[in-house]
């Protein structure tokens, strides 16, 4: 059975690659209030799973923060949306 997971990185988020044993590495994910551990499978071709699941993971993650860069680089000034206020012909806000 499989589940979803939804992480929205905040300031003290993570990821890593760990290797607490010799040949048993793990790519971890933190995002300070949770953690999500990526390891090898115990059977034969394990590591080579593995190994393509973290380059597609890779190629993934790169593509996504072009796309939040992207977006970031178009986005509002910070602050609140509700300061935005439109201001009709007379000069007065609406």
């Amino acid at each position: 059975m499989g589940f979803y997971v939804l992480v929205q990185p905040e300031e003290d988020a993570s990821a890593e690659m760990v290797e607490h044993a010799t040949g048993h590495p793990s790519l971890v994910a933190d995002d300070g209030h949770s953690r999500i551990a990526i390891q090898v499978a115990g059977r034969a071709g394990g590591l080579e799973l593995a190994a393509n699941f973290a380059r597609q993971l890779a190629v993934a993650a790169a593509a996504f923060a072009d796309r939040c860069d992207s977006l970031a680089s178009r986005a509002l000034p910070a602050g609140p949306r509700h300061a935005i206020r439109e201001t009709s012909e007379r000069g007065d806000q609406q």
